[in-house]
């Protein structure tokens, strides 16, 4: 698996019962297109024995309820999952569903020039996170500082990812 055809889907931090199960934060809420045997990119944050390189794996179960439940093919129990927690994880690009006109997986925002409405570069995206009413899009500004923008319609009115710009209404206080 690339590198550059990665996407990162969420993350685990913790086991869930006995049988090696993981609990996963996936940003996109609790949909996720993982099935069983696709293969995933487990990526080792601190504390985990994954190597810094990260590893393969396969899907051998993903359940669906109050929390996203990943087992991996090869870890048979808690103590085994254990000791790769915590990681995040990733997907190649061609396991998930084809994109409609106007989506984007959040990996691919990431990095892009943000500019204002008169198309003058302002930024550029650098990360983003959840709150319980939107994903917020963090713009590195060109001063240096950063700021937190809801990700909706009305401050990011276009995306044009083969200009590799998004264009921003930044909040008026900036």
């Amino acid at each position: 698996m690339s590198d550059s055809n990665r996407i990162h889907l969420g993350g685990a931090t913790r086991a869930h019962g006995l049988k090696g199960h993981a609990l996963c934060h996936i940003p996109s809420g609790k949909d996720t297109h993982l099935k069983k045997g696709h293969r995933v990119w487990l990526m080792p944050l601190a504390g985990s024995s994954l190597p810094k390189e990260g590893r393969e794996f396969e899907v051998e179960e993903m359940l669906k309820g109050n929390e996203l439940r990943l087992k991996l093919v090869g870890v048979v129990d808690r103590t085994a999952l254990e000791q790769l927690l915590p990681f995040e994880i990733y997907c190649e690009r061609s396991q998930l569903p084809p994109l409609k006109s106007g989506e984007y997986y959040l990996m691919d925002l990431m990095g892009l020039r943000a500019i204002d409405p008169s198309g003058a570069h302002v930024g550029e995206v650098s990360e983003y996170f959840e709150t319980p009413g939107h994903l917020v899009l963090t713009i590195k500004l060109l001063s240096g500082e950063s700021v937190d923008v809801p990700y909706v319609k009305h401050f990011f009115p276009s995306v044009d990812l083969e200009q590799g710009t998004i264009q921003v209404l930044l909040p008026e206080e900036i």
